[in-house]
């Protein structure tokens, strides 16, 4: 796939956010705000998945429109491992329990893994998509 180059400077944005949204979750579980963590984990996820997405070309309304580009093209064909794929579903579950359900007692251990797990997924997706954007230079 080639990066579409015109998108690079608002695919680099997108990743300032991701990770923004990453330190705000470690800032958060310093504060003991574990429930809150999970949502700054979760959109620093999200963040990283849009930035590929719009890297090559494709852009869409809703959350799951990303999420099933990135397992699609990027799981499914072997770019990247499917570890991945499984921080992308329990942090989005993680997530939704924390702003809309009965998850109202978070452990920091929870917090701490969520953002780790967003961690990783951050500094995998950072490495392609500045890869990908010097060879679309």
């Amino acid at each position: 796939m080639q990066p579409n180059t015109e998108m690079i400077p608002y695919v680099l944005s997108q990743l300032e956010i991701a990770h923004d949204d990453l330190e705000g979750a470690k800032y958060l579980i310093d504060g003991s705000k574990y429930r809150i963590s999970l949502n700054r984990a979760y959109y620093c996820v999200f963040r990283c998945l849009k930035a590929l997405s719009v890297l090559h070309g494709h852009n869409f309304s809703k959350h799951s429109g990303y999420i099933s580009y990135f397992q699609r093209e990027y799981i499914k064909t072997g770019i990247f491992d499917k570890e991945l794929s499984k921080i992308v579903t329990k942090t989005k579950t993680l997530r939704e329990s924390g702003d809309y359900g009965d998850m109202a007692i978070v452990t920091e251990e929870t917090a701490l893994n969520a953002y780790k797990d967003a961690e990783k997924l951050y500094i995998t997706l950072n490495e392609y998509i500045q890869a990908e954007t010097e060879r679309g230079k």
